[in-house]
């Protein structure tokens, strides 16, 4: 276990090299002079050459991009992000303020997907083919088909315009976090409820589930002691997968709901090519993303004691 979980750090090691050049790489592809949008940032419409000029010198942009991608990884090798070109504040202070309310975010739609879509599935899967599970798979379906961005701006319309009981923007008390918590959470619960269903069927036709019938168990100490527990392997694969998919959802719905989040950072300093948060943000949800997935993969040992790594596979 200890020599697998090393060699997953040295893979993540690569992966984060990986995203900082592709990172790098897309944003001096992308059109536009980059030393224009800043200036503009920083000095409004009515710019002079002059101006445009003084950003470009200031930031590098004269020299190779292999001089300046040099200059921001070693920067990052000294835990250093750098600064805004727009705003001249600490990327990495600026992502350290905007990291928890993605993560509450992300943390509170996890508690609404696990809590609905796990009930839901194994009364899908224990009812198959009756009314209750035609019903859970056409509403789990239309679910899953819905743009977070509609299902968020409709939630907007009935909760904050029509009925005025939730608020529709920023980050406050509770009541602000309903609404994307949910617009977020109710997508992947529609997955992890068709996810867990199959699983659970699959378990419950096992062999030891029958035996367990033979033996006079009643059906929930089945399910809750035989047949949860195998199922939910397939759901702790997914998991590592939803963290990308929130943190992926999350830049839609902060930038909807305006909840200050590192989405919301990241939409923002897309829209004024501030290379450098951009980059840090990038950065950080890769990270966390290749983190997770190291620590879903270590944690198959303890809900399943008979699987053994193969350092080598």
């Amino acid at each position: 276990m200890i020599a697998y979980a090393l060699k997953r750090l040295v893979l993540l090691g690569f992966i984060l090299f990986g995203i900082t050049l592709l990172t790098f790489g897309l944003m001096h592809m992308a059109p536009g002079d980059p030393a224009f949008t800043i200036a503009e940032g920083r000095y409004g419409t009515d710019l002079t050459p002059e101006q445009v000029e003084q950003v470009r010198a200031e930031e590098g942009f004269d020299d190779g991009w292999w001089v300046q991608y040099q200059k921001w990884v070693s920067h990052l090798l000294e835990l250093d992000m750098g600064r805004s070109l727009v705003t001249y504040k600490s990327v990495t202070s600026e992502i350290a303020a905007r990291i928890p309310y993605t993560f509450v975010l992300a943390f509170t739609a996890s508690i609404i997907t696990f809590a609905t879509s796990i009930p839901l599935g194994i009364a899908s899967a224990v009812r198959k083919g009756r009314r209750q599970d035609v019903a859970v798979r056409v509403l789990s379906l239309v679910a899953a088909s819905m743009p977070n961005f509609w299902l968020g701006l409709l939630l907007i319309w009935v909760f904050a315009v029509v009925l005025g009981v939730l608020p529709s923007f920023g980050a406050g008390g509770v009541a602000h976090l309903i609404l994307p918590a949910f617009t977020l959470g109710i997508s992947m619960a529609a997955i992890n409820t068709r996810l867990v269903r199959s699983a659970m069927i699959e378990v419950l036709s096992q062999e030891y589930i029958a035996t367990a019938r033979m033996k006079g168990l009643d059906d929930w100490t089945i399910i809750s002691r035989h047949g949860l527990k195998n199922a939910l392997l397939p759901v702790l694969t997914f998991a590592g997968l939803q963290l990308g998919f929130l943190l992926g959802g999350a830049v839609v719905v902060e930038t909807v709901f305006s909840w200050p989040g590192i989405g919301k950072l990241l939409v923002d300093s897309i829209m004024v090519k501030d290379f450098s948060m951009i980059q840090g943000c990038v950065l950080v949800i890769g990270a966390t993303f290749a983190i997770v997935n190291i620590g879903v993969d270590l944690a198959y040992a303890a809900i399943d004691p008979r699987i053994r790594w193969d350092v080598d596979a």
